[in-house]
């Protein structure tokens, strides 16, 4: 998508990336449908992209900066995720709906790719080495950079719903913030918000996180 919009146009595009056309044209049309949203206007003389395609270009490009290479691939990125959030292969698979041996292949072949170890296993958990756990934090953040390019697409074409995550320090979740998601609820009905109360420090790691 990045390139058709720098682009302009498919067949340049789907050259720069090592692609034939149809499968460019086959690309971009499943992702329209997906998140049910123009991204680009097809003219006479190329591509134009559309407002919603440039929010979400511009948080594809801040995802893409965060990974460690341009390999890595959507499913490397939830396999490292949900093994890191769940403790453990058994856990990760009750809660995704994967089986253990996808998840397990998916981090083997991610530590190949990038020829370090990011996991390591302590009885029945795995824990993360300390380039793994540099590396969750920035798949968290990519991640979160995607959902919220995904939420700004649709909102530009009149869609407003999505999340958003609050980290609430204790003098304003007495007041301050219930009015203000309360007046938010009244404008955007669809957006979901959530709150995570703690100290400074306790939401410091999360922020890092994407939390």
């Amino acid at each position: 998508m990045t390139a058709v919009a720098d682009m302009k146009n498919v067949s340049a595009a789907a050259a720069a990336i090592n692609l034939t056309q149809p499968a460019v044209t086959k690309a971009l049309a499943g992702l329209e449908k997906k998140l049910n949203c123009k991204l680009f206007d097809r003219m006479t003389d190329g591509m134009q992209p559309t407002e919603s395609a440039g929010f979400l270009t511009a948080r594809v490009r801040r995802a893409l900066a965060l990974l460690s290479s341009r390999k890595v691939s959507l499913n490397h990125m939830r396999a490292l995720i949900e093994l890191t959030e769940a403790g453990s292969y058994k856990l990760a698979q009750a809660h995704t709906g994967l089986a253990a041996s996808t998840l397990h292949r998916s981090v083997n072949h991610l530590e190949a790719l990038l020829e370090i170890s990011l996991v390591r296993k302590i009885g029945n958990r795995v824990v993360l080495t300390e380039p793994g756990r540099k590396l969750y934090k920035r798949f968290k953040l990519a991640k979160a950079e995607l959902e919220t390019g995904i939420w700004e697409a649709q909102g530009a074409q009149g869609v407003m719903s999505g999340r958003i995550k609050v980290g609430a320090m204790p003098l304003s979740r007495a007041k301050i913030l219930p009015q203000a998601i309360a007046g938010f609820y009244n404008a955007y009905p669809d957006v979901h918000v959530s709150v995570m109360e703690g100290s400074r420090a306790e939401l410091y790691e999360h922020l890092l996180n994407g939390d």
